[in-house]
């Protein structure tokens, strides 16, 4: 059963509201608190199963304004196809009824067959569950975590796992086999002690035996004296009956006697007399209501005879009503006549202009009509639309990297050919080479050679950190421009393809790789400290040396820096080189990229071919505007469809004047100028209608009137022929001819009856005063007043011997007690009873919660047996899914209550050595398995609310992806009041829940999720 729209009528907040479950996936309901999701599960629940009982503890949700409460559920069932479930109040959990099929309709019963005969008890238990599962696997101990998942597996809650722990726990309490501290292991040794010591006080007590003894003996002889005197008193209370109802006896004795005296009369009939005179009565009234009933049959004939109508003219009746009615119309129909030529002329003008734009002119109208124009080419053509668009915009985007590729690449070529021109030739860098080493020589016999070394080399250093900052600047621009470059593009293709999250981070990128390059541009604290040191360095130096020491030195610095400027000028080559590579490797791949377009744009071009085929177009015509053309031809097929069905009301009009026409000529045969218009010829003859309808209904009231005479006279005449056999019958069920002599047999008659009634009433009596067998023995012969004092003398007898033996009987009790009193077995004797009581009741509790045990282990061991195998396997193939195949199988060991999973490499765990995540991902599957399984036949829908709310984001995604694989079988409901898990539905999934107000909306689109 799959639920496809819920119409609620009132139920809670809800008042006349439709909700669409239209996802083929998992259906997500999404809304905040109070927003209804409860109030719409609830509703599921009661019309599948009923509304709330008085005493259930679940909300019943009625309407607080009074609306009508209940409603009804569309549903998709395989025995019965689509169904409408609706329940409204009523008996118990109110009345439902089914539609289905042509107009038939079904009760609960027909709802318990589709729904598997589950309650909602059960429903809920194995098809609706919620964060409280998973909640409680938290709680649970190690040891006890294996069995709880193993009970879960069969009834889908922890009901089973409270109730074993419930009687293990009970049953120990009351006994343990070793136990000392139990309630019955405590009872039993006390009531051990309290046996031993009365066993050791009724030695001590013989006489209280032989007393004992003797009161039992006298028990015996008193129950004995007592049985013989109730007899006797039953035999007096007998005779003394028999001596009361004597005279009921003499009196019946003389009934009898009397009526063998009085004749026969078996045969005369009850109350005959009264009978006769009452049939003697009513005999001359009907005689005399016949004779009148005679007189006015023959005045109606007459009448008749007189207004009999023209049959000729009512004939035409039914024509002469159908013109009369139809007049209006037919003036109507030929003036639409005329109006639906001129528009049939003017749709067919247009249809024709159409073909001829559309190049379809030998197409007749049926032929355009049968072209493909359904909802799978408009899909195809929207897709090729939509894809010529994305190739567009890439042609576009792959021309912008083709320049900026090419530009790069000129730019390197430039600079290389820049570089190889501020290269010295072989033989000026061999020239400076010799020139800096003469000077060199020069400048080594000078004074201060150490300064000016170290002035060379700081020179020699801040010529290098200017070249390398210049290069490296150069460098990190290229690159930092190409970089820029490819984030953009790839931003511009995220974009289109609508992957937000990846186009967010390449454009954060490319604004850090700006931001990095600026940042770097800041002053060098290194340069301004070797500028520094060698300014120094210069004013020592010419402080020192003269004139023609400094020019030395000058020019042994120009030469050296010649040298040193002609060597990074080659290092600069020869990078330029490597980039220059580089540059040329992404070019091709942007022509690959080329070629690849190309490709896409030809299949397009096909597909466009091939809708232009589809669609009976010239595909040269038609290559760059297919969705004009495809509309303009949907618009034709519309106007040629309007054209068909005026054209039909055309024809149809035409008949209508036809039948019209053909009305008009029966006419023909009447009294009626012809000369005359349509209008006055109808009312003419419909005039002639109107009389000859009063002389026809005079005739047929005449006519039913002597119809009425005909049965009244016939029915007299029965019921006079009547009449009379029945005093024939009452004199021949008497046996007399003449009526005085039935007279004369009804006295006899009536004396029987009376002395057959006091016979009646005297044996009545003896009967409620004897039995039958006392009756038997009665006879008027007996004396049974000798017999009732003989009895009483015997009763008197025995009230002396019961009296002296009740004496003999106190006295032997009254020593005993003297005995109890003085001892104490008597106290132990009762503390001993009191102890085995106890002990009786602690057993009896005991062996309830045994039985009780036993049944629940052998219904688990069922499951096992039977159930269990399939519910495992899906088990296991929903646990590996929700673990990414870290967990392969599942065990269930002999003779113990927990599961066994197995990783994928080979190592076992019992559930209790497993993680809390990976407990609660085994709770789920074997949730879901059970589900599913017990789900086969009937497909009752899943219903979640926020069941996996406290899940990591990796295992939410899992759970949501196992969630969508399921809901491929059977119907899965999510509730959720949490918007981030949203993200993993699509558009079409999800249903929010809002509430404005005091009403509420429903809608599909949510802002601000991302959807």
């Amino acid at each position: 059963m799959r639920l496809l729209e819920l119409h609620i009528y009132g139920y809670g907040q809800f008042q006349q509201k439709e909700i669409l479950l239209n996802s083929e996936s998992v259906q997500v309901l999404f809304g905040k608190n109070e927003a209804g999701k409860s109030t719409v599960m609830s509703f599921i629940h009661s019309i599948l199963f009923g509304f709330p009982g008085k005493q259930s503890a679940d909300s019943k949700y009625e309407p607080m304004t009074g609306a009508g409460y209940g409603g009804a559920i569309l549903a998709e069932t395989e025995q019965l196809g689509r169904i409408r479930i609706e329940r409204i109040p009523g008996k118990a959990g109110g009345e439902v009824t089914i539609h289905y099929g042509e107009g038939e309709k079904g009760g609960e019963e027909l709802l318990k067959e589709l729904t598997g005969g589950i309650d909602k008890q059960f429903y809920k238990a194995i098809f609706s569950f919620d964060v409280h599962g998973l909640q409680e696997v938290h709680q649970l101990k190690e040891e006890e975590l294996g069995k709880y998942l193993y009970l879960t597996s069969m009834v889908g809650t922890d009901s089973l796992y409270q109730l074993e722990n419930q009687l293990s726990k009970e049953r120990e309490r009351l006994f343990k086999p070793n136990g000392k501290k139990p309630l019955l292991n405590e009872e039993l040794a006390r009531t051990k002690d309290t046996y031993e010591q009365l066993k050791q006080a009724k030695q001590k007590n013989l006489e209280y035996e032989e007393l004992k003894s003797i009161k039992e003996e006298t028990g015996n002889v008193l129950e004995r004296l007592q049985k013989e005197r109730t007899q006797m008193i039953r035999q007096l209370q007998q005779a003394e009956k028999a001596q009361n109802v004597l005279p009921l006896l003499k009196e019946q004795s003389d009934c009898l006697n009397e009526l063998e005296k009085l004749p026969d009369t078996k045969g005369f009939p009850v109350d005959g007399l009264a009978r006769l005179e009452q049939l003697q009565s009513g005999l001359n009234p009907m005689k005399g209501q016949r004779k009148a009933l005679l007189s006015q049959f023959e005045r109606l004939t007459e009448q008749q005879r007189i207004n009999k109508p023209d049959e000729t003219i009512l004939e035409k009746r039914e024509a002469v009503e159908q013109l009369k009615l139809s007049l209006d119309s037919y003036e109507k129909t030929l003036f639409k006549l005329e109006k639906g030529r001129a528009e049939l002329s003017l749709l067919q003008h247009e249809i024709n202009n159409e073909k001829r734009n559309l190049s379809l002119i030998n197409l007749d109208n049926r032929e355009i009509l049968s072209l493909e124009t359904s909802f799978d080419v408009v899909s195809r053509l929207r897709e090729s639309t939509e894809k010529k668009r994305q190739l567009t915009e890439r042609k576009r985007l792959l021309d912008e990297q083709f320049d900026r590729s090419r530009e790069a690449l000129e730019e390197s070529e430039g600079q290389i050919n820049q570089y190889k021109k501020s290269l010295l030739q072989p033989e000026q860098r061999e020239s400076l080479a010799k020139q800096a080493g003469l000077l060199s020589k020069k400048a080594a016999s000078n004074e201060k050679e150490a300064e000016k070394a170290e002035l060379k080399q700081l020179t020699d250093q801040i010529r290098i950190h200017e070249e390398a900052k210049k290069a490296g600047k150069s460098r990190m621009m290229l690159t930092v421009i190409l970089l820029s470059l490819i984030l953009l593009a790839g931003t511009g293709w995220a974009t289109l393809n609508q992957q937000w999250i990846l186009g967010g981070i390449l454009t954060a990128a490319c604004v850090l790789a700006i931001a990095s390059f600026y940042l770097q541009q800041g002053k060098d604290p290194v340069m301004q400290h070797l500028v520094k040191r060698k300014g120094e360095l210069e004013d020592e130096l010419l402080k020192a040396q003269g004139q023609e020491e400094s020019a030395l030195f000058s020019k042994l610095e120009e030469v050296k820096g010649e040298l040193w400027k002609d060597e990074q000028m080659r290092q600069l080559l020869e990078t330029e080189k490597a980039q220059l590579l580089q540059k040329e490797r992404a070019y091709d791949r942007i022509l690959i990229q080329f070629e690849a377009w190309e490709k896409e744009l030809f299949q397009l071009n096909e597909e466009g071919s091939n809708l232009a085929s589809i669609l009976g177009l010239d595909s040269a015509g038609v290559q760059n505007d297919l969705s004009a053309a495809l509309e303009a031809i949907m618009k034709l097929k519309d106007k040629i469809v309007q054209y068909n069905q005026l054209q039909e009301k055309h024809q149809e009009r035409l008949k209508e004047a036809d039948r019209f026409t053909a009305l008009l000529d029966q006419l023909k045969g009447l009294p009626i100028n012809e000369n005359l218009k349509v209008k006055d010829r109808i009312f003419e003859g419909y005039t002639l209608l109107n009389i000859e309808r009063d002389k026809q209904l005079k005739w047929l009231q005449a006519n039913d009137r002597l119809h009425e005479l005909e049965e009244e006279i016939k029915n007299l005449t029965e019921k006079i022929d009547y009449q009379q056999g029945l005093i024939i019958d009452l004199l021949n069920k008497a046996s007399v001819k003449e009526e005085e002599d039935f007279r004369n047999l009804a006295a006899v008659y009536t004396r029987r009856l009376s002395l057959q009634e006091k016979l009646n009433w005297v044996t009545k009596q003896l009967e409620e005063q004897t039995s039958g067998d006392d009756r038997q023995n009665l006879s008027l012969k007996d004396d049974y007043e000798l017999k009732i004092n003989e009895l009483k003398d015997r009763i008197e007898q025995l009230e002396k011997e019961e009296t002296e033996k009740q004496k003999e009987r106190s006295q032997t009790i009254y020593h005993l007690q003297e005995l109890e009193k003085n001892g104490t077995y008597s106290d132990l004797l009762h503390e001993y009873e009191q102890k085995k009581s106890i002990v009786r009741k602690l057993s009896r509790d005991w062996l309830v919660q045994s039985i009780a045990r036993d049944y629940l282990q052998k219904t688990i061991e069922y499951h096992r047996s039977v159930r269990m195998p399939k519910l495992l396997k899906k088990a296991e193939e929903l646990f590996s899914y929700l673990t990414n195949g870290n967990y392969q199988a599942l065990y269930l060991p002999k003779e113990e209550q927990t599961f066994i999973a197995e990783r994928k490499d080979g190592t076992r765990f019992q559930a209790r050595q497993l993680s809390q995540a990976t407990a609660e991902q085994l709770y789920i599957s074997l949730r879901f398995a059970l589900a599913v399984t017990i789900n086969e036949k009937h497909g009752l829908p899943i219903m979640i609310d926020d069941g996996f709310v406290h899940f990591d984001e990796e295992r939410t995604v899992q759970m949501i992806a196992l969630l969508k694989k399921i809901s491929a079988d059977q119907q899965i409901i999510f509730f959720t009041c949490h918007r981030h898990l949203l993200s993993h539905f699509e558009k079409n999934e999800i249903l929010t829940l809002t509430n404005r107000g005091s009403s509420l909306l429903y809608k599909e689109v949510l802002k601000g999720t991302g959807i």
